[in-house]
C-alpha cells in the first residue's frame, strides 16, 4: 500500500492505483498563482494524481467541499476528512490575564493572515501585538501610522515560539483562509483565549473553542478583542472548551483514523 502525504503528488501515476491513498494539504495556494502555472499545477499536481489513487485524505471538511466543487469526476466516498494532529510540545500554563494592556498573539504575516485588518482592529485599544513572521514595508509603515506598540520574530526556535504562546494574553488568527489553522490549537493547548474567523476551516478547528469572527469587518474583530479582555468569564470558558477541544487532534486519536483507512484499503485489496 502507498500513501502519499507530501508534495509529490505526481508520483501517484507510477503506483497502483487500487492500493495508493493521496493526502492533499492545501488547495489554495495554487489558485494564487498566475493563470498559465495555475492551469499546470492544477493538472499535474492535482488532476492527474486524483484520477489515480483509491482514496483522497484532506485536513477539512472545507477541502474535501473545495475538492468535490473543483473536480466533478471526484465522489463523497472517495474523500476522507483526516485532520492535522497536535504535536508541538506548548503546555497549558496559567497566566494572571493583563485587562489594561494585553498580548496579543499572531502567527504567520502571509496576505491570507489578514493583518491590515487586525492592524486596524487594534489600534484604538491598549494593548502589544506580537508577531510570528516576515513584516513587509506597507505593514511596518501601517504599524507605525496606528502608533501600534508591537514586537515582532522571525525564525525563531520551537522553544521560542512556546515561550511566546506562556506570554501572550489572547491568540488571533483572524484570517481569509487557512488549509486548517494549527494555531487555533495551540492556543487552546497553551490555555488561551483565541480570536479566529468565521471562513474556510477555522470554524470547524475551533469547535467551540474560540470567537468566529468575520475577518474582513474591523469592527467585528475588535469588538470580539474587547469582550475577551472585559469579560473573565468568558475567558475561562473559552479556555475550558480548548482544553476539551485538542483532545480531537491527539497524535492518537487521528493515528486512529489513518489505520482505519489503512484497513479498509488492505482489506479491499484482499477480498
Amino acid at each position: 500500500m502507498n500513501h502519499i502525504t507530501g508534495d509529490v503528488n505526481f508520483i501517484a501515476l507510477a503506483l497502483q492505483k487500487e492500493t495508493t491513498i493521496l493526502t492533499i494539504h492545501d488547495l489554495e495556494s495554487f489558485e494564487r498563482e498566475g493563470k498559465l502555472t495555475h492551469h499546470f499545477i492544477r493538472f499535474f499536481w492535482l488532476y492527474l494524481p486524483l484520477k489515480r489513487v483509491k482514496y483522497i485524505t484532506v485536513i477539512s471538511e472545507a477541502s474535501k467541499n473545495k475538492l468535490l466543487h473543483s473536480f466533478c469526476f471526484l465522489k463523497t466516498a472517495d474523500i476522507k476528512v483526516i485532520p492535522n494532529c497536535l504535536t508541538s510540545n506548548i503546555q497549558f500554563s496559567e497566566k494572571e490575564f493583563d485587562a489594561q494592556q494585553p498580548v496579543i498573539l499572531q502567527i504567520g504575516t502571509k496576505e491570507n493572515k489578514n493583518l491590515p485588518n487586525l492592524i486596524n482592529a487594534i489600534a484604538p485599544l491598549q494593548c502589544i501585538l506580537i508577531i510570528v513572521g516576515q513584516l513587509n514595508t506597507m505593514i511596518r509603515q501601517l504599524l507605525k501610522e496606528q502608533s501600534i506598540k508591537y514586537e515582532n520574530f522571525v525564525n525563531i526556535s520551537n522553544e521560542e515560539i512556546q515561550a511566546l504562546y506562556r506570554r501572550c494574553d489572547l491568540v488571533t488568527l483572524v484570517s481569509t483562509f487557512e488549509g486548517f489553522g494549527l494555531p487555533i490549537l495551540e492556543g487552546n493547548a497553551a490555555g488561551r483565549p483565541v480570536i479566529t474567523s468565521d471562513l474556510s476551516s477555522m470554524p470547524e478547528v475551533a469547535g467551540d473553542a474560540a470567537l468566529l469572527v468575520n475577518p474582513y469587518d474591523i469592527t467585528a474583530i475588535r469588538e470580539a478583542i474587547v469582550s475577551v479582555v472585559q469579560s473573565p468569564e468568558l475567558r475561562l470558558d473559552l479556555i475550558r472548551k480548548g482544553q476539551k477541544n485538542i483532545r480531537r487532534f491527539a497524535p492518537e486519536t487521528v493515528a486512529a483514523q489513518y489505520v482505519e483507512l489503512y484497513r479498509r484499503v488492505i482489506a479491499l485489496n484482499e477480498a
